[in-house]
């Protein structure tokens, strides 16, 4: 998830034998072990590719959706082929711009996910009749969209801080669901509601606090790997 230098791999890796060499006693914990292996895999990996792979799991369930509710694949291609191509172009690109806002790599994928969302609602899915709200499916879908807005906005975790970079997610964040809300308003059979607003706001800020959580514990590692 993180946008750090190439050089910081390495001191991640190295961060088992040095501490060890010091003899902390909480690096030896199962926890930090786990932690540790997995920002050093992560580092590895191009950034592109776990994107991907985030697409693809959201294809995955999008298709278990379509299952489960017998619905009619040919009405829902569009929607599936935003995440296809968001799964392809996205390695493509490699998402290795500069650290700069004007990076329009780092906003594929939140696009191509912004325009699946938006594809589902300009539907009415009358032919559906599930037996629990479908107003549920909204904070999973937000929590995909926020991971992909704090993946565009990072840059700003390094020049400015964590909080200007959190409102600035919630903020984009809000102004979609507000226009996705907005957009149902003109679809037969769909209308919006205060409670998928709330429930797009959980979504997202639920997002913002797991990658929040994880850049602190990136943080962590890289700090006692420098020391």
């Amino acid at each position: 998830m993180g946008a750090g230098s190439p050089s910081e791999a390495p001191l991640i890796c190295e961060f088992a034998g040095k501490q060890r060499e010091h003899g902390l006693v909480w690096v030896d914990s199962m926890f930090f072990a786990a932690v540790r292996e997995f920002f050093c895999f992560m580092e590895r990996a191009p950034r592109g590719v776990w994107v991907s792979a985030f697409f693809l799991l959201q294809l995955g369930g999008a298709l278990g959706v379509i299952w489960l509710f017998r619905m009619e694949v040919a009405g829902m291609l569009f929607p599936l082929s935003l995440l296809l191509f968001g799964a392809i172009c996205t390695p493509l690109l490699q998402v290795r711009a500069p650290h700069s806002l004007l990076s329009w790599h780092r906003w594929v994928p939140c696009l191509f996910y912004a325009a699946f969302i938006f594809s589902l609602s300009s539907r009415s899915f009358s032919d559906v009749s599930p037996s629990f709200s479908t107003s549920w499916f909204h904070p999973l879908e937000y929590f995909s969209l926020g991971l992909f807005l704090c993946f565009a906005w990072y840059p700003v975790v390094k020049r400015s801080g964590f909080f200007p970079f959190a409102w600035r997610v919630l903020l984009s964040g809000v102004l979609l669901s507000i226009a996705d809300e907005t957009l149902q308003a003109f679809v037969p059979g769909r209308y919006p509601t205060l409670l998928d607003l709330a429930l797009d706001f959980f979504g997202l800020s639920v997002a913002l606090g797991m990658f929040g959580f994880v850049h602190y514990l990136r943080g962590i590692c890289l700090h006692n790997a420098r020391a």
